[in-house]
């Protein structure tokens, strides 16, 4: 596994040396237990704000080199002559690197043609319940539920943009690089899947059962 650490000053950005990351410190909560509002970025990614203490961690997923976990290592102060200032040391480590998509074998006979609203609606409401119960995983660590959550919404998200059987290919594809690449265990892998096709079962029929 490669890691790195890099210290940040409040209001300050830096980038890592080893992946392709920009992290900014916002805000460092001076009162204890101290908090970090930090956020990741990525040229051409949406980026991602979190508020964190010591050991807190997220995951975050580049398409070319995979898997990151940002973890706040300490929360320091330096002072300068008559002035002093918080930073934030974070541990960068590289989880796994990118595997591409793998397809969900849908029937050739799918149609390609976008959904409608309502069926991106009912994708949304199918997917509630995954939400909840995957929050409620006593063998998924915090920032690997906050990970599956953001991809589950990617999932949703992606099906106002592309037709169905792209988004089978994607949908599938998402759930099997979420389990690779977050370390997901046996027991949790498998919920996902089989929650995700019940979920969505009038929607994927067999293409979660192809997988093993």
């Amino acid at each position: 596994m490669e890691t790195e650490t890099l210290t940040v000053d409040e209001h300050v950005s830096g980038r890592t040396l080893k992946g392709p990351l920009i992290l900014s410190v916002t805000t460092i909560d001076s009162d204890k237990p101290r908090t970090v509002e930090f956020v990741v970025g990525h040229i051409g990614l949406p980026s991602l704000t979190r508020t964190l203490s010591v050991g807190g961690a997220v995951l975050f997923e580049t398409p070319d080199d995979g898997l990151f976990e940002i973890r706040i290592m300490s929360i320091t102060q330096r002072v300068s002559g008559a002035t002093w200032s918080f930073c934030a040391t974070f541990g960068i480590s590289r989880l796994q690197p990118r595997r591409g998509l793998t397809a969900g074998v849908p029937n050739e006979s799918t149609a390609n043609n976008p959904f409608t609203s309502s069926e991106v609606a009912r994708i949304r409401k199918s997917l509630e319940p995954v939400h909840d119960a995957v929050r409620q995983r006593k063998d998924l660590t915090p920032e690997q539920v906050d990970y599956v959550s953001r991809k589950l919404d990617e999932i949703v998200d992606a099906a106002s943009r592309v037709g169905r059987r792209d988004w089978i290919n994607l949908a599938v594809g998402t759930l099997t690089n979420v389990v690779v690449g977050a370390a997901v265990g046996s027991n949790a892998a498998k919920f996902l899947f089989q929650s995700v096709g019940q979920a969505l079962g009038w929607l994927l029929g067999e293409t979660l059962k192809l997988l093993p």
